[in-house]
């Protein structure tokens, strides 16, 4: 069962995933991590691989962190959405159990 975790920089994102994978929820290895910085000393608990493609996303749709892109009719079932959607799901490891995703960067 995958969960989401996702909402704006600043917004709690980090406590939530942190909590949850003190609950069990598996959110991957620590060493795919972003790391703490000076805002955050606890770690954000984000997967970089999953920001990283998340970003690309953005940036094919003509998006950005703080700039929600248009999408167009029938994206999803674009060829490069679909590819990008299975490089995405790389980033879950492979789970068979719960699987966790924080994302800050995410599109409303």
């Amino acid at each position: 069962m995958p969960v989401a975790i996702a909402g704006m920089h600043r917004a709690g994102t980090s406590m939530v995933a942190r909590a949850l994978r003190l609950c069990g929820l598996d959110l991957g290895a620590e060493e795919h991590f972003a790391p703490p910085a000076p805002d955050n000393t606890e770690g954000c608990w984000e997967d970089l691989r999953f920001v990283a493609w998340n970003e690309r996303i953005l940036d094919a749709l003509g998006g950005a962190w703080d700039v929600v892109p248009e999408r167009p009719a029938g994206w999803t079932a674009d060829p490069r959405s679909r590819g990008r959607a299975r490089r995405g799901a790389g980033a879950g490891r492979g789970a068979r159990r719960a699987l966790g995703l924080q994302a800050t960067r995410a599109p409303a």
